[in-house]
């Protein structure tokens, strides 16, 4: 587990898909910002928090390029004949990939805030912002790793790289546009079911309109999704043929 876990980590410091992921959502988010699409930081950071779809297209692609290698070029085959337990090789991929994710969250919100405070008017003194932005971060963060563990499930279930892409690009579109249309769409009693997916949760986390109840409802929710996702995974390495 420990010579696994080193090579994870010396894997991690060569993954080049994470900074090419983050350098292009942090580009496409200045240019937003540069061109006046946003009339202050707060807004910035509240826009850019409801647009979470391409927070979950990034860890969509993030998962076909970090959780597949091993299986497209057969190395898997070695590390498990070498005496690595397949639970262990399960854990430091997802070790990589959610350790991962988390610093796309981080970098995405944190460098556009910055960089709307250089180039946009704030409302807020300096240290409120930088609050907010921090409560907002960990609040949002186990609600988008939950989504994230999906993928990891279909990375383990498909094995492909362009596969594991495709099916979970189309997943996080499909899902999020439907559980939207479904939840603005529906009567009192139906949202009231909905509002716990965190698809629902995330936006109100940015525009502080969630309650802390609701919140905690569904904090469990993506807990249990996370565990879900792992034990799927875990089963399907399991069975797998290798």
């Amino acid at each position: 587990m420990k010579n696994l876990l080193k090579a994870e980590l010396l894997k991690f410091k060569k993954d080049y898909f994470i900074w090419g992921i983050c350098i292009v959502l942090i580009i496409c988010a200045c240019f937003s910002i540069l061109t006046d699409v946003y009339i202050s930081v707060e807004n910035a950071l509240l826009c850019l928090g409801k647009d979470y779809m391409v927070l979950l297209l990034s860890f969509a692609i993030y998962a076909g390029f970090t959780l597949t290698d091993e299986f497209s070029n057969r190395t898997i085959i070695h590390i498990i004949t070498c005496g690595n337990k397949r639970l262990s090789f399960l854990v430091v991929k997802g070790l990589h990939y959610t350790l991962g994710c988390t610093i796309i969250v981080t970098l995405y919100f944190g460098v556009s805030v910055l960089v709307s405070m250089v180039t946009l008017e704030t409302n807020l003194p300096l240290t409120d912002l930088f609050h907010n932005l921090i409560v907002n971060l960990i609040l949002s963060i186990p609600l988008y790793l939950s989504i994230a563990t999906i993928f990891f499930l279909i990375a383990f279930l498909l094995k492909r790289a362009t596969l594991t892409m495709g099916i979970s690009v189309a997943f996080s579109i499909i899902g999020v546009v439907f559980t939207n249309k479904v939840y603005y769409a529906s009567p009192i009693q139906m949202r009231n079911m909905l509002q716990y997916l965190p698809t629902i949760q995330l936006p109100m986390i940015f525009e502080h309109t969630f309650y802390l109840n609701d919140y905690l409802i569904t904090l469990i929710l993506s807990i249990s999704i996370i565990f879900v996702s792992f034990i799927g995974s875990f089963f399907i390495l399991e069975k797998a043929e290798l």
